[in-house]
């Protein structure tokens, strides 16, 4: 149904389903005067760049893409956003990076005042605070340490495999299940004694611990850098309760993570984007099952040799012995270094 007779029929249901006949004989009367007289009212079109606003995307929505106009600026609230390189001849993009709660994104186009390089696609349900240009412009221009922070992100997303694609090669081949470490056989709950964890952190010599739930479930991490925050909050507690702390008092909650499928490619840029030493590792990112962590000692350690191994496979050289040389070379240099420092002292 459509034309006069689907307006006469919608409004008809329309006026039915109100609650007073003084309301219906009043919307009667507005829709029959606008038969008459042209409307009144005009909607202004609000001006984007100059909003601030909160946004809500499901898992798998796109943000934004690249090539699309740089209109706002977003810092994450809750969830994770994955970014993805440029498509490329086949019309393919990789995920290059995962960001989570506190970080920000869209910087670099609105800096460059181009386009969009990158895309960036919802990983989990997330909620953003957006900026406009303007206002983005305007807070960082106004704001040092937010303007350093942008400048240092912009420097610290450059594209690194563009003079690495050997290094990129190898990661490709690299399963991140084989770098895993497994967590300790007793995880750490929100309900656990602060005294707990710091004992647990200084007998293993842990970067970190996990906070799982009873179902395993990965909700948060007590780093070493948290231990500082304990002395804020045990200074705010009450008289008598500042041995009473828990765990869930001074955890990280939702911790950025990577799943057992991503790639070592990945597991290092998320590394290096956070400046972490060490990243846990999840089943997926709906049930966030803590699985372990990898450091990045054994992700390096694991890349060189298997530069070596290539290395050896042009030269027609035995692996172990290029490992050994390399090895040796660097004990020698460790040496001489402690040598002269020791000069120096002296």
């Amino acid at each position: 149904i459509s034309g006069f007779l689907a307006w006469f029929l919608w409004r008809g249901v329309y006026l039915m389903k109100l609650p007073s006949l003084m309301q219906k004989i009043k919307v009667g009367i507005e829709w029959a005067c606008d038969l008459v007289f042209p409307r009144t009212l005009a909607h202004l079109k609000a001006d984007r760049s100059r909003r601030v606003c909160r946004a809500y995307y499901p898992a798998g929505d796109f943000i934004f893409r690249a090539g699309e106009p740089a209109t706002d600026f977003y810092v994450i609230d809750q969830g994770e956003v994955e970014v993805l390189s440029s498509p490329d001849n086949n019309g393919s993009s990789e995920i290059v990076a995962v960001l989570g709660p506190g970080d920000f994104f869209g910087e670099r186009a609105l800096v460059d005042t181009g386009g969009r390089e990158s895309s960036v696609r919802a990983r989990t349900d997330v909620e953003v605070v957006v900026l406009g240009r303007n206002v983005f412009t305007q807070v960082s221009a106004a704001l040092a340490p937010l303007r350093d922070a942008i400048a240092q992100a912009v420097k610290r997303r450059t594209n690194i495999w563009k003079n690495l694609t050997e290094m990129r090669e190898v990661l490709d081949t690299i399963p991140l299940k084989h770098l895993l470490e497994p967590l300790p056989d007793d995880p750490l709950s929100v309900d656990c004694r602060l005294d707990d964890a710091i004992d647990r952190i200084n007998r293993e010599r842990l970067e970190f611990c996990c906070v799982v739930d009873e179902c395993k479930r990965l909700i948060g991490i007590v780093t070493r850098s948290d231990l500082f925050r304990a002395i804020e909050v045990a200074a705010a507690a009450d008289v008598g309760s500042e041995l009473n702390l828990t765990v869930k008092d001074i955890m990280v909650r939702d911790p950025i993570t990577v799943t057992i499928k991503d790639t070592a490619a990945l597991a290092l840029m998320t590394m290096r984007e956070h400046g972490l030493k060490s990243l846990p590792v999840v089943d997926n990112h709906q049930t966030r099952i803590a699985k372990g962590y990898i450091r990045i000692e054994n992700l390096m350690d694991c890349i060189v040799k298997r530069l070596l191994m290539v290395e050896q496979g042009e030269k027609g050289q035995p692996a172990k012995k290029i490992v050994k040389v390399t090895k040796e070379t660097m004990q020698i240099n460790i040496e001489e270094i402690l040598a002269k420092v020791g000069q120096d002292r002296q």
